[in-house]
């Protein structure tokens, strides 16, 4: 899985490009079903002085499905952690969807025979 940061008017230093990359790293677990070269995440930060930081995630899986959230938050970890608990939960309903599809299928092609 390949993941792009992209800043947006803001300097990220390292140790928080590495906290990033952890925390999302782990989505590979969940999307091992997934060809590797199919999964590109883009992360966007912004820095803004009321707010904090908004972070949005954006990644395209088969079937043409968007997985897409965005949090504000005044701390950066809370924000990626939040972020990405927003994440597995749309990465879980969509397999369980697949999954349900799949049955579906099944009993259909079993039906007919």
């Amino acid at each position: 899985m390949q993941i792009n940061i992209n800043p947006k008017d803001l300097k990220i230093s390292e140790k928080q490009e590495l906290f990033i990359f952890r925390k999302f790293k782990s989505l590979t677990k969940i999307l091992k079903r997934f060809d590797p070269d199919e999964k590109t995440v883009d992360i966007r930060v912004v820095e803004g002085s009321r707010w904090g930081y908004k972070i949005s995630f954006s990644m395209w899986l088969p079937r043409k499905k968007h997985i897409f959230a965005k949090v504000k938050g005044k701390n950066f970890e809370d924000a990626v952690n939040e972020l990405k608990q927003i994440v597995i939960r749309q990465v879980r309903q969509y397999k369980e969807e697949l999954t349900r599809k799949e049955v579906e299928k099944e009993k259909l092609l079993d039906s007919l025979k």
